[in-house]
């Protein structure tokens, strides 16, 4: 199926009108609600954005100063952060500013944001999805070794709860509720 985002402007910009008359015309039937559908549009919108923010910070604020610090190894920071970094950039890429311009070209459109097809942007996005294979298959070993870090490393448990209750970037939120995030997010 044909991405209606990657046609020519003005081709786009019709299909946008002619399929706002379609649902403006089921909408007036009942059959259709316009303002519950922008309002998820606009929360897949900002989620997405609190997302990537989520992943900047389990970078910033545990993997680097983690690793800086000495209290955990290159190798087990492979292991509990496993391929964090990649998700984080496939987002911005492949989500996250994708969906921005798509939402931006409705508006340019002139149409209501209810008319963006959320559904073809996903399916067209689901292959780069399988990104998410390895750092799913490696949470079993990320949370035994944080368990373990946290039990037997008091330096590295002192860091972790430092963060949370010092720390305001990362809202009281613990290193194990950051590494889950991109499983929770599929």
């Amino acid at each position: 199926m044909t991405d209606i985002f990657e046609l020519p402007l003005e081709e786009r910009n019709f299909l946008l009108q002619q399929e706002y008359s379609n649902l403006q015309y089921a909408a007036d039937n009942g059959a259709f609600k316009p303002n519950i559908r922008e309002k998820v549009i606009r929360e897949i919108l900002e989620t997405e954005k609190d997302y990537l923010n989520d992943l900047s910070l389990l970078k910033i604020h545990f993997k680097e100063q983690l690793i800086t610090r000495g209290l955990i190894t290159l190798e087990q920071s492979g292991i509990l952060f496993s391929t964090s970094d990649d998700l984080k950039k496939l987002n911005q890429e492949q989500v996250a500013e994708k969906l921005q311009s798509r939402f931006n070209a409705i508006e340019d459109a002139g149409v209501p944001l209810f008319v963006l097809p959320l559904g073809q942007f996903f399916l067209n996005m689901s292959e780069s999805l399988k990104e998410y294979t390895e750092y799913c298959a490696n949470q079993p070993k990320a949370l035994a070794m944080l368990d373990a870090l946290k039990k037997k490393e008091p330096d590295f448990a002192a860091f972790i709860q430092t963060s949370m209750s010092s720390n305001p970037a990362v809202r009281g939120l613990s290193l194990l509720s950051f590494i889950i995030k991109p499983v929770q997010r599929l």
